[in-house]
């Protein structure tokens, strides 16, 4: 197991399904209270695990690629940054 309280320079983002049995928000709620480097926690209504890959809803992405965009910048096109922004923050 890892000690995240020793997570201490990595900016997280959290998105978490409010319906996810395997990553529930009451063990993501205390997983973000252990990482002092918690920038964004979101909890989002009628997500599951599988949602953030598989799911129609894309609203969170958008603020997904806002994160990345300020820990990872990069300036190129928009499109492209986006692009590359995007597969950044799934790697981390």
């Amino acid at each position: 197991m890892i000690d995240m309280t020793t997570i201490s320079k990595v900016p997280v983002v959290m998105f978490v399904g409010k319906q996810d049995d395997l990553a529930p928000p009451s063990d993501t709620r205390w997983a973000r209270d252990q990482v002092k480097t918690t920038v964004y926690y979101e909890e989002i209504d009628n997500f599951d695990h599988a949602s953030f890959v598989l799911g129609k809803n894309t609203s969170y992405v958008d603020t997904a690629l806002t994160w990345a965009e300020k820990y990872n910048p990069i300036h190129h096109h928009k499109k492209k940054a986006a692009e590359v922004s995007m597969i950044n923050l799934w790697l981390y």
